[in-house]
């Protein structure tokens, strides 16, 4: 189901010749920010603002019809009509799709992107040393 909607369950750990990538950078450089700007320019576009989820879908559905509703509920279409009554909750209909769409975009947008930070922090503790393979605080 998170597939579905956009959510990544890992990153890291799918990507096995990125790790190796990472450990050989750190090697070379011995410094850990290198490495990060490595792997968050390797997932730059996963992580981004306008990679779209389902969540888009329901904000572009909403969004086309959220004004035409908007104007044949208030102009076209009289009160008190079976017309008006189906404009009006069109455009609650839309509403609510664009809000939907809004809030589960940006909800998708900062899970995944806190799943990749801790990700990228137990590659850092596994990379660094640590105790357990928990970062130190």
């Amino acid at each position: 189901m998170a597939a579905i909607i956009g959510l990544k369950e890992k990153f890291l750990a799918e990507r096995k010749d990125l790790i190796d990538k990472a450990y050989e950078l750190y090697r070379k450089t011995g410094s850990w920010e290198d490495v990060e700007k490595f792997l968050r320019e390797e997932f730059k576009e996963e992580l981004s603002i306008f990679k779209p989820n389902l969540f888009t879908y329901f904000l572009l559905v909403g969004g086309i019809l959220l004004l035409p509703s908007l104007y044949l509920w208030k102009v076209y279409f009289e009160p008190g009509t079976t017309a008006h009554f189906l404009s009006r909750l069109t455009f609650m209909l839309a509403a609510m799709f664009s809000l939907k769409g809004i809030v589960g975009h940006y909800v998708i947008l900062f899970i995944n992107r806190d799943r990749f930070e801790v990700e990228l922090n137990t590659l850092k503790a596994s990379i660094k040393g640590g105790n357990n393979g928990k970062q130190s605080n």
